[in-house]
């Protein structure tokens, strides 16, 4: 898991795929569209979303297989926790089609973090995370951009 600025991307990710990631994450602003962007076939694409941020009692812990999540706050503020795979208990086994494998919530977070705009959160196969909590101690509303970038192609 790495969280950091937008500012220092460079010094974690090199390559074209990166490059890419990175140039259409600076041409977002409160007004793009809400939808899956597909900018390297199969190899990059992402999704823009708002939503309500929530408790933990509704959290949803997850891995990816195929692909690294990089969250990237447009709007307001989220907490997102993470958690070493390994100390997760399966809940819902890895289905394919969704990328996805869904874990026991009762596992304390070993990180949490509050997401806010010009910050990044990149989460690996090995990187078991919760988004949608809250900042504070109530709902907000925020929009973000989730990057999927394929394994493979992350070099």
């Amino acid at each position: 898991m790495i969280l950091d600025s937008l500012d220092a991307w460079g010094l974690y990710f090199k390559g074209s795929v990166w490059d890419e990631a990175l140039a259409f994450v600076r041409g977002l602003s409160v007004s793009s569209e809400e939808k899956k962007y597909f900018l390297r076939e199969n190899d990059l694409y992402a999704i823009v979303v708002s939503y309500g941020t929530h408790g933990r009692d509704k959290a949803i812990l997850e891995t990816h297989r195929k692909y690294i999540d990089v969250h990237i706050t447009i709007s307001g503020k989220e907490k997102l926790a993470w958690v070493p795979k390994k100390v997760c208990v399966i809940k819902t086994p890895y289905d394919e089609s969704k990328d996805a494998e869904f874990y026991d919530t009762a596992v304390v977070p070993l990180s949490e973090m509050v997401m806010k705009p010009g910050l990044f959160a990149a989460f690996y196969p090995d990187d078991a995370h919760t988004p949608q909590l809250f900042a504070e101690t109530q709902s907000e509303k925020i929009k973000k951009v989730v990057l999927k970038i394929a394994w493979a192609a992350a070099g």
